[in-house]
């Protein structure tokens, strides 16, 4: 598999525990403020350990740079737009942080919904038009160094345990939801 068929796969999961706790802040009466609060602490560490922690870094840090290089795209490249929905992301998050800090509810699902908005339209660019730019874009060698790069960044990462964390989280999502 590439990286960008690994990223797509990665943001299908991505986008099902952020409706996950869209439907969490919609039940949230139901369940007792201290499993509310748990949930949102475990999406904190899924966005802070999966999402920006592996995710994002394999785009900034291999496919971005891939882009940019000279004669890849030149001026069309819509890397610094989408490096700006990252930290747009990130600062939804800060919100996210700052209602459990403060045990703040209407903060929390402030910054969950715009984190969920802004990263819902951010995967939808990337999967619809910068990955598939990407493939059609890059030289074969370039792809393969790439390829090549993710790869020995993998090696350092126990992938089932990264995977097995999130889909916990995702299914005690689905138990509460249910």
């Amino acid at each position: 598999m590439n990286i960008t068929q690994e990223l797509m796969v990665e943001h299908r999961l991505i986008n099902k525990i952020n409706q996950q706790l869209i439907d969490l802040l919609e039940i949230k009466s139901r369940i007792s403020n201290k499993d509310y609060f748990s949930f949102i602490s475990r999406f904190v560490n899924f966005i802070e350990n999966f999402v920006d922690g592996y995710h994002h870094v394999k785009e900034e840090e291999f496919l971005f740079e891939g882009l940019d290089l000279p004669g890849v795209l030149d001026n069309r490249s819509p890397t610094k737009i989408l490096l700006h929905e990252h930290e747009l992301a990130r600062e939804a998050l800060g919100l996210i942080k700052q209602g459990l800090e403060q045990s703040n509810h209407s903060l929390i699902e402030k910054g969950v919904r715009n984190y969920v908005d802004i990263l819902s339209q951010h995967m939808e660019k990337e999967d619809c038009m910068l990955y598939p730019l990407a493939e059609k874009s890059l030289g074969e060698k370039t792809k393969e160094r790439i390829n090549q790069l993710y790869v020995e960044a993998e090696q350092g990462n126990d992938k089932s345990d990264i995977w097995g964390k999130q889909t916990i989280f995702s299914d005690d999502l689905a138990k509460v939801l249910d």
